[in-house]
Order: C-alpha cells, then sequence, then structure tokens
C-alpha cells in the first residue's frame, strides 16, 4: 500500500463502478441529515419571534373597538418523535420510537 502510485486509469475507472458511487450516496445523504438537523435545531431555538405591541389611548367619554388579529410566523420544519406499536400478521407485536422532521406548506 505505501508504494501505491497515482494511477490516471484507475481514477477514471472509478467512475464506472458501483462502490465508489455507493460511498458517495451514503456520504452524501449523511451530510444533508446533518444539515436539516442543525437547521432544525437554528429554526427552534434561535430564530426570534416577532412581538406586537400596541399602545392605546381612549379619552373620556370616547368608546373603542380594538379587533387584532395576530398572526404566528409559520413553521415549515417541524421535528417530531412519537412512540408505535403496531401488529402484522395477527401475530406479532412490534414496537418502536419514530424520529423525523415533518415539512408543512
Amino acid at each position: 500500500m505505501a508504494d501505491d502510485k497515482f494511477s490516471l486509469s484507475r481514477f477514471l475507472g472509478s467512475f464506472f463502478q458501483w462502490l465508489p458511487w455507493v460511498k458517495t450516496i451514503r456520504f452524501g445523504l449523511g451530510l444533508v441529515m446533518i444539515i436539516i438537523a442543525g437547521f432544525t435545531v437554528y429554526k427552534a431555538f434561535f430564530v426570534k419571534t416577532q412581538q406586537q405591541t400596541q399602545r392605546i389611548i381612549i379619552k373620556p367619554g370616547a368608546t373603542a373597538v380594538i379587533q387584532q388579529k395576530q398572526e404566528l410566523p409559520k413553521k415549515k420544519f417541524i421535528p417530531f418523535v412519537e412512540g408505535f406499536v403496531e401488529q402484522r400478521n395477527h401475530n406479532t407485536m412490534q414496537s418502536g420510537i419514530r424520529v423525523g422532521l415533518r415539512f408543512e406548506l
């Protein structure tokens, strides 16, 4: 291994083999999962929400009707953790935990 030298033909030949592509795809999926998890933590804990302040002054003898609609910022990525129990073929019970990221429009 120490005396292996760079070979252009080996390098170009690796583009037509399946194992380097599987490793590349696996690395890419892992990187995407880390980015999504980091973005979720960022949105959940570090993004400031907008707060509305309102000052109302009513003088004596006057009436006021205040209608206020407050819209909360819509979350697009919602992390979730849920437990489940399922029965298959009417004889085996399986349980587990699902962890994921829900995307809502």
